[in-house]
């Protein structure tokens, strides 16, 4: 069972390892401590953004380095 385990791990350590940073902002994410918004980037390059007073904003964005524009 450990090796098992192990060997998960490891898998998913290199995995990760090779994300391009691009890859790493794709999905939804949520504001933790205002809760006021939900955006949404998807790996062509745009972006959604629901406010919870119900508007929405989007357009594209890019990734140089570890910055987002």
């Amino acid at each position: 069972m450990y090796k098992l385990i192990a060997t998960t791990l490891l898998a998913v350590f290199l995995f990760s390892c090779g994300a391009k940073k691009k890859d790493l902002i794709v999905g939804k994410w949520q504001e933790i401590e205002t809760g006021s918004a939900i955006s949404e980037y998807k790996s062509d390059g745009t972006y959604f953004i629901t406010f919870d007073d119900g508007k929405t904003e989007e357009g594209k964005y890019r990734v140089e380095g570890n910055t987002l524009y």
